[in-house]
């Protein structure tokens, strides 16, 4: 019986044991499948990692090209867009080829030396708008004239002598015109800018106004009215014209674009420059400047009739030489009476001048004359005496004495004038 247990048991140890060997079969493919499956589990993360980074890099190499390209596209259409007109552009263009390290200067009107320089667009007879830079150079100021006609050309006038750019009326011709103002010591002269654009060559002045020119009148009252040769000319409009901008040769292209800009935006044509309060003042002043030049015309014939007064008051009174009146009017010599071919005639004017006609005594006392000259009362020598008379001379150096008589006479010792009555 005990042998019997014992085999038994001895049966259900080796069933256990095969049965733990199974087991232990059983579990290491499972161990071996866990490690596999962690293996693959692995083995697609390491393989992702470079395709990222490769990604990434990709990404950064787009961004990069499309804010450059961005960058070179933004600056082509800056560089490339309108500044506003198509005349600005064409003078844009042409300052940016001007300012180029390539360039010379002076093909473009530019030099050393050059200060302060500015520039701005006017309205002239031209077809577009006219580019005027000035500058300033061993202390004066200078102009250059830029026109374009619209084909991309762009033709310069420049002006070596110092001068600036006014706008002004003129009132003659009754129009609101630009002008080139030049000066020296002795006078000033203006140049209208349409004439000087279509004929660059030629430097005559429109008008010339010496220093100080003008017209000065006396009025009875003692009074004095003056009228300036310019304010009799043209009048100087306060108008908005538009702010200058700067321009340099050391510009960079950007701010040369953005200056031309406001240039361009700055230009004003005259219809928006000569307002109706620019019309009504400058109304004002040439009227006020016709009243002027009225008044001056009336103190003119005012003097006059006080003089002519006064002419008539010496006239009646006659001349005092001596104890005898003499009268002013006209004298004729007696040598007619002798031989008809000869003559004398004297006029003797009350504010002390005379006029002869004269061949009475051929070349003694005097020749043939026919001038005018002054006189004086004074104390004459006739047949080794001395007598009260006038002491002539001529303006062209002759002189002469007559002795005064009662009764309207004047004689010198070979002969003598008779008075006859006024001129």
């Amino acid at each position: 019986m005990e042998e019997k247990v014992g085999k038994k048991e001895k049966i259900q140890e080796e069933q256990e044991v095969q049965e733990a060997q199974e087991t232990h079969e059983i579990k290491e493919p499972q161990d071996t499948k866990d490690v596999q499956e962690k293996q693959e589990t692995k083995e697609p993360k390491n393989n992702k990692l470079p395709i990222i980074i490769t990604c990434i890099v990709l990404g950064i190499i787009l961004i990069v090209a499309i804010v450059v390209g961005a960058y070179f596209g933004y600056k082509y259409v800056q560089e490339n867009k309108t500044v506003g007109t198509e005349w600005g552009d064409t003078y844009y263009a042409y300052l940016k080829e001007a300012i180029s390290e390539e360039s010379n200067k002076e093909d473009y009107g530019l030099q050393n030396g050059m200060n302060d320089i500015e520039l701005q667009f006017i309205e002239t007879e031209e077809q577009y708008p006219v580019m005027v830079m000035t500058y300033n150079k061993d202390n004066n100021q200078y102009v250059n004239l830029y026109k374009t006609s619209g084909s991309g050309n762009v033709d310069k006038v420049i002006y070596t002598e110092p001068a600036t750019v006014e706008f002004l009326y003129n009132i003659e011709n009754e129009t609101y015109s630009w002008y080139l103002h030049t000066e020296t010591n002795k006078d000033d002269s203006y140049k209208s800018l349409n004439g000087l654009l279509q004929q660059p060559d030629n430097n005559k002045a429109d008008y010339t106004i010496k220093k100080g020119e003008e017209t000065t009148q006396k009025t009875v009252s003692g009074d004095t009215i003056t009228l300036s040769k310019f304010d009799e000319t043209f009048v100087e409009p306060e108008v908005e014209t538009g702010e200058k901008v700067e321009f340099s040769t050391e510009l960079e292209s950007k701010d040369l674009r953005e200056n031309i800009e406001n240039a361009v935006e700055e230009y004003k044509p005259q219809t928006e420059i000569i307002t109706d309060e620019v019309k009504s003042e400058t109304e004002a002043e040439v009227k006020e400047m016709e009243e002027t030049k009225k008044s001056i015309e009336q103190a003119k014939e005012e003097i006059k009739k006080e003089e002519e007064r006064k002419a008539a008051e010496e006239l009646a009174k006659g001349l005092k030489v001596g104890s005898v009146t003499l009268k002013y009017g006209k004298y004729v010599s007696d040598v007619s009476q002798m031989d008809s071919s000869m003559y004398g005639t004297i006029l003797l004017r009350p504010n002390g001048k005379f006029h002869i006609k004269a061949n009475c005594e051929g070349g003694y006392p005097y020749k043939t004359l026919d001038c005018d000259g002054t006189y004086k009362t004074d104390k004459i020598e006739n047949s080794m005496e001395y007598f009260d008379g006038l002491r002539f001379t001529t303006d062209t150096g002759v002189t002469f004495s007559l002795e005064a008589h009662s009764g309207g006479r004047l004689s010198d010792q070979w002969h003598g004038y008779s008075y006859v009555g006024n001129e």
